[in-house]
């Protein structure tokens, strides 16, 4: 699913980074001009959080040097499913594709404390 990216997400991914490495960076100098804020109340709070957001954001936007190669990972598909429909070979790269393709194959979120039992 990695070979469709939205680009609504990655400029919005793109911002968010931008905005929260300025707030850091702001952050980070003020503090180094100034040691006693960072023995104020809620600071490192306000560093992890926006670290957080940094990071997160970063997360959203895809590499621009990786070339995607559909017909190779929808072989990989075929090689563990063993069949896959005349449609997913031929127009791997298509919107109509990845539909189907996320319809029979859902993403599962599954917590820490359930893969450990």
């Amino acid at each position: 699913m990695d070979g469709f990216s939205s680009r609504i997400v990655a400029i919005l991914g793109q911002c968010g980074s931008f905005f929260a490495g300025a707030l850091l960076i702001i952050l980070f100098s003020l503090t180094l001009v100034n040691e006693n804020l960072i023995t104020s109340d809620n600071i490192i709070a306000v560093y992890t959080f926006l670290f957080v957001m940094f990071t997160s954001c970063r997360i959203l936007v895809p590499d621009e040097n990786v070339a995607f190669d559909s017909k190779k990972s929808m072989e990989k598909v075929d090689r563990y499913v063993h069949y896959i429909p005349p449609v997913w070979r031929t127009e791997p790269h298509t919107e109509k594709v990845r539909q189907l393709f996320s319809s029979l194959f859902q993403y599962k979120v599954v917590s820490i404390s359930m893969t450990s039992f």
